[in-house]
């Protein structure tokens, strides 16, 4: 049976599609709505990148805690929490959406670090890629039809219909969350015990096999002490006949000690036989002593292996900023894929946060029909070009910077559709979504062949934070340009942006693969 596709986890990805779909009609009614309340488009940046900046910072200690204290507790104070950060936008200004805002951030770090960590304790090795993959798919879903959701209750409800889907969508995910089973993930120890265990049985079948096979032996050693004991009577018998007759009867006595020999002699074999069972029986307690002291080492092995992975959270979570930059530095090929994703993603977090207010200066512009046409590209991207991603562990510059390439072309779309009209407009939509469908999996597929394995946890980690960087600052340092200049001219900057990405990724063809991975240092 295939665990990722059975029901509790089903029902995980579904809470996971629930939680997140608050945030795709967000996106969309957050920037209307503080545009509405006088915010200038820096304000408004400021506050939307503070969502992404807010959850890169709280990801290391989130995954602590999950570590440390479980899943489920987490997932329940969080789904608590996030509640009250949707029904805070339904009554507040500014100062309520920039606090709902960093909470948002807070519980998506949480939440994201709670049901990954939940499925991969509690999926086997092969199905965990499956499952998270799933969780992913689920988690892009609500970004397909949510924009056009939000549009929709903007213009036909305002503020009384956000109110309403901020209080149902707050409701369900709370309820649903609360119901979720996740009690299987704590199943983690004994899951990874079996192999152990089941190692250990032929080791006990065979003790029980030598102790079995020893028990006839003992039986045959008793029947020839019992065989053994009439002979020896019958030459004592016939050696006190043959005394009287000596003189005539020498043959006689000569076979009678010829059979005394040989009774003493057949004793003798007998008591062998019997320290060897002995003999066998003992070995087969140490056999038996010696399975149970491996399976008690492979407990305490991975007792060790828990208290590792807890260390190497404890060490991210003391991993400041200085110390993220420094060991970001000291690495090239980790220097290199972060640097990329945080241009790209300053052009993926520009288009985020201001299309619900760039399109209507666009004749028949939408932005909920713009961000569907995106999260579409993305989810069929990744499942079209899945397999055409490289994954050899070499440095592919030219692809990489294809991408880039790809990505910037869609910002300059954008910056030119209020002259070229909705066809240049939606044609960014997809440009864009392709570049951000391929774009993180490439990179982060090259990173797990060349950093090196003791530090590659906390590597990718790193670079998850600079793409959370990068969308953050695609709203606070792209909403400023916007106030001084035009929409236009932001996206205009955000192409050049990303072509000075693909430039340093075609400025960087000699970075090598999998011999980085021996090279690298060993912290």
């Amino acid at each position: 049976m295939n665990k990722a596709m059975s029901t509790p986890f089903l029902r995980l990805y579904a809470l996971a599609l629930l939680f997140f779909s608050a945030n795709s009609i967000l996106n969309v009614i957050v920037p209307l709505r503080i545009e509405a309340l006088g915010a200038s488009n820096g304000d408004i940046g400021f506050i939307m990148g503070a969502y992404m900046f807010t959850c890169m910072f709280f990801r290391p200690w989130a995954g602590h805690l999950v570590h440390k204290h479980g899943p489920v507790i987490v997932l329940r104070i969080l789904l608590a929490v996030n509640g009250l950060a949707l029904v805070l936008y339904t009554f507040t200004g500014m100062e309520g959406y920039m606090a709902a805002r960093v909470m948002q951030g807070i519980c998506t770090a949480f939440f994201s670090m709670a049901l990954q960590m939940g499925i991969i304790d509690a999926l086997p090795e092969k199905e965990r890629s499956q499952g998270l993959s799933l969780y992913s798919l689920f988690t892009y879903m609500p970004t397909i039809i949510g924009p056009l959701i939000a549009v929709g209750i903007w213009d036909l409800g305002g503020m009384n219909g956000f109110t309403v889907a901020m209080f149902v969508i707050a409701l369900a995910t709370g309820l649903f969350g609360y119901s979720v089973p996740m009690q299987f993930a704590r199943q983690q120890g004994r899951g990874n015990a079996e192999p152990e265990q089941g190692s250990a049985e032929p080791e006990r079948e065979n003790v029980e096999q030598g102790r079995g096979s020893a028990e006839p032996e003992r039986e045959n050693v008793e029947q020839g002490r019992r065989n053994a004991e009439p002979e020896q009577e019958n030459a004592e018998q016939g050696r006190g006949n043959a005394e009287p007759e000596q003189e005539n009867a020498e043959p006689e006595q000569e076979n009678a000690k010829q059979g005394r020999e040989n009774a003493e002699q057949r004793q003798e074999n007998a008591k062998h036989g019997q320290r060897d069972a002995e003999q066998r029986q003992e070995n087969a307690e140490h056999s038996q002593r010696d399975a149970e002291q491996r399976q008690e080492n492979a407990e305490h092995g991975q007792g060790n292996t828990v208290q590792k992975q807890g260390n190497a959270a404890a060490a991210q979570e003391r991993l400041g900023l200085r110390g993220a930059l420094s060991r970001i530095a000291g690495n090239r090929p980790l220097l290199i894929c972060s640097l990329l994703m945080l241009l790209a993603s300053i052009v993926f977090g520009a288009v985020t946060a201001f299309i619900p207010l760039y399109a209507r200066q666009i004749s028949y512009g939408h932005a909920g029909v713009f961000l569907m046409i995106q999260a579409g590209i993305i989810v069929a991207a990744r499942f079209t070009f899945s397999k055409r991603i490289p994954s050899d562990g070499k440095w592919h510059a030219w692809f990489v910077g294809a991408i880039c390439l790809i990505g910037s072309v869609g910002a300059l779309l954008l910056s030119l559709s209020q002259t070229m009209g909705p066809v240049v407009f939606y044609a960014a939509a997809v440009l864009i979504g392709i570049a951000q469908a391929i774009l993180y999996p490439t990179l982060t597929t090259y990173l797990t062949f060349v950093l090196p394995g003791a530090s590659r946890n906390v590597y990718i980690g790193l670079f998850i934070a600079t793409a959370d960087l990068g969308i953050s600052m695609g709203g606070m340092a792209m909403g400023p340009i916007a106030d001084r200049f035009s929409f236009s001219t932001m996206y205009a900057v955000s192409a050049a942006v990303g072509i000075s990405a693909a430039c340093i990724a075609l400025l960087n063809r000699s970075m090598g693969g999998r011999r980085l991975q021996q090279a690298a240092v060993s912290e």
